[in-house]
């Protein structure tokens, strides 16, 4: 989670009147890892995917490139299924 979400969402409950304000307090209270609050389960969530999906567009990048040819559609629906099943 980026700094930006953890400003917003503690100023959405209400903790907080403005965003400096936010920054200030929350470095103050909990130390410059409180504005990191979340990142390690954004990673655990975000990383795999994206691992995935990179994989899935050097496939078609590779097949485009270097084969001088398109996948054909179900070539594609079964790498995207694939894709997506996993994530």
């Amino acid at each position: 989670m980026s700094i930006l979400q953890v400003v917003k969402q503690r100023m959405q409950t209400g903790q907080f009147a403005s965003a400096p304000d936010a920054v200030r307090l929350i470095v103050a209270k909990e130390g410059f890892r409180g504005l990191y609050a979340g990142y390690g389960s954004f990673l655990l969530r975000d990383l795999p995917f994206d691992a995935i999906q990179f994989c899935h567009r050097t496939r078609y990048g590779w097949a485009a490139v270097y084969q001088q040819k398109d996948l054909k559609d179900t070539e594609n629906a079964m790498i995207g299924a694939f894709t997506s099943a996993i994530t």
